[in-house]
C-alpha cells in the first residue's frame, strides 16, 4: 500500500469533505505551516484530538481563503476539508518551529454508505415536518448516509465516532435516531406555536 505524506496540525475539530472552518494561526510551527501551504499549494492533515490525545483518523485541509496576515506572521485563514484520512505513521519534528509530519491514506469507504429503506422513509417524514423558514431540505443528497448525517449538524465528537465506527449498519442506526430526535423537536416546536405545551 502506498502512503501520502503531509504536515500535521492536530486539533479538536473534525470536518466532513466540503466543510469549512476559520483558524487563527499563531504558534511558530503553524505560522511556518501556513507559509508552506501557501508557497507549495499543499494540504495539511488534521488528526482529531480527543482527551488531549491525537487519534489516527482526521481530515485533510486546504486553504480556502486568507482572511488576514499580520506583521508577525500570524494569520487568520478559512480552511476547507478535502477528504477524510487515516494516519499510518506520525513523525514528530525535532525543531519546535517546524510542524510534525505524517504518512496517511485516504478513507474512501464513506462514499459507499448507502441509505437503507428505513432511513429513507424516516427522512421523508422529516421533510414533511421541516419548516419552510429553515430553508429547503429536498436538495440534500439522501442517497448516502453521510450526507444525511452531515445535514443534521453533528458535533465534532459525533462526527469522529461516526467515522471511526466503520460499521454501515450501526452508522445508519445513529442517523435514524438523530432524524427521529430532530423530528420530535420540530413537532414540539409546532405544538408550542399552536399553544399546545408538553407536560
Amino acid at each position: 500500500m502506498s502512503f501520502e505524506s503531509a504536515y500535521v496540525f492536530p486539533l479538536s475539530i473534525f470536518l466532513f469533505p466540503g466543510e469549512k472552518t476559520q483558524l487563527h494561526l499563531f504558534e511558530p510551527r503553524y505560522k511556518q505551516l501556513f507559509k508552506l501551504m501557501c508557497e507549495h499549494h499543499i494540504e495539511c492533515v488534521v488528526p482529531y484530538v480527543r482527551q488531549n490525545a491525537a487519534k489516527n483518523i482526521g481530515c485533510a485541509l486546504k486553504i480556502h481563503k486568507v482572511v488576514e496576515v499580520y506583521e508577525d506572521g500570524r494569520a487568520d485563514v478559512i480552511m476547507q476539508c478535502t477528504r477524510l484520512v487515516q494516519l499510518e505513521r506520525y513523525d514528530k519534528s525535532a525543531n519546535s518551529t517546524l510542524p510534525d509530519s505524517a504518512d496517511f491514506t485516504e478513507m474512501g469507504r464513506y462514499t459507499q454508505w448507502k441509505a437503507n429503506d428505513e432511513l429513507l422513509a424516516e427522512w421523508e417524514t422529516l421533510v414533511r415536518f421541516w419548516p419552510k423558514k429553515n430553508g429547503s431540505i429536498k436538495s440534500i443528497n439522501i442517497s448516502q448516509t453521510l450526507h444525511m448525517f452531515q445535514f443534521l449538524k453533528p458535533s465534532y465528537e459525533e462526527k469522529f465516532r461516526f467515522i471511526a465506527m466503520g460499521d454501515p449498519e450501526k452508522q445508519a442506526q445513529i442517523v435514524l435516531n438523530k432524524i427521529k430526535f430532530q423530528r420530535l423537536l420540530l413537532q414540539q416546536e409546532k405544538n408550542i406555536e399552536k399553544g399546545m405545551f408538553l407536560n
